[in-house]
């Protein structure tokens, strides 16, 4: 039997967004639907799971495009060829097809790590023609992936391979921080840090993000923030965002961090344990353009406003 699973207390990017949020949606996400996996679990704690999985059309191809990534980069550092690009189209779009179909029918209550959609758990209407778009939308990141010259100088030679989206971690502050890369590899004597993209990029928020990576490189590889370079490839236009991290730069996400774990760690009863308080401790945002769209709807008791 392997090792059980723990809920300790961690931070992560999107935990600390989901924690300011809402403050009920963070507790169902990192509290009510923990074992919820588990085929004994109380009916109210796999509806969490279940629900906390879902996701949508505009989540549903950013899936579909790392899933893509993630194996055509495992196979190349395996020793494999690149995969003729008709083929992986095909491939993708059978699996996608198969996920859409296991959504509408409802599978995921069945299997609970299968795919799930919140428009057909939720019922919402979509136009052929929004589907439509994400299967697009797929392809031209798939065909962005082959054609443009920055991905094929990152991933020309495979022995160069680092991480491929390994969910690690670091401490900062006592706190396991977790950290998970899209693609690494080292190019021309530089560490290159990737997040690849499909929807929005080049935001405000994303230095940080990448100046976490490049704290991470140094303290796990022993990587000087100078010969690092992080960016952000957008597939869905072509778009290349490089970043160059400063000192500056990692004093300030180290100081975030602790900020924000401190932050959350005051919502927690018992950090040693991760135990949270009561639910009712927990107030929802109760707002409507935040709520209507929340996957932990049928769950939560909160009146929008």
């Amino acid at each position: 039997m392997g090792r059980k699973l723990e809920n300790e207390f961690s931070f992560s990017k999107s935990k600390y967004g989901l924690f300011k949020e809402c403050l009920r949606k963070f507790y169902f996400r990192y509290f009510e639907s923990w074992g919820g996996w588990e085929s004994g679990a109380p009916e109210r704690k796999r509806k969490a799971y279940i629900l906390g999985k879902l996701q949508n059309r505009f989540t549903f191809p950013g899936s579909a495009v790392h899933n893509f990534c993630k194996d055509v980069l495992l196979k190349l550092k395996s020793g494999n060829p690149l995969p003729d690009i008709e083929l992986a189209k095909k491939a993708v779009l059978n699996e996608m097809r198969e996920d859409f179909k296991n959504s509408k029918s409802g599978g995921y209550w069945k299997a609970p790590k299968s795919c799930g959609l919140f428009e057909h758990e939720y019922k919402k209407i979509v136009e052929d023609s929004e589907w439509i778009k994400v299967r697009e939308k797929v392809l031209k990141c798939m065909e962005n992936f082959y054609s443009m010259p920055y991905v094929q100088k990152l991933i020309k030679d495979p022995k160069s391979f680092m991480e491929i989206e390994d969910l690690s971690n670091i401490t900062i502050n006592g706190v396991k921080v977790f950290v998970q890369l899209d693609f690494s590899a080292i190019v021309d004597g530089k560490l290159y840090i990737v997040d690849w993209k499909s929807g929005k990029a080049g935001t405000l928020g994303a230095k940080d993000q990448l100046a976490l990576y490049a704290l991470y490189a140094r303290d796990k590889w022993n990587y000087k923030h100078s010969d690092v370079i992080t960016a952000e490839v957008n597939l869905a236009t072509g778009e290349v965002f490089e970043y160059v991290v400063t000192q500056k730069d990692i004093d300030k996400v180290q100081k975030d961090i602790i900020e924000h774990s401190n932050e959350i760690a005051s919502m927690i009863e018992d950090q040693k344990t991760n135990k949270p308080f009561n639910e009712e401790m927990y107030p929802g945002c109760g707002d409507y353009r935040t709520c209507q769209y929340c996957s932990f709807s049928q769950i939560c008791p909160v009146k929008t406003n």
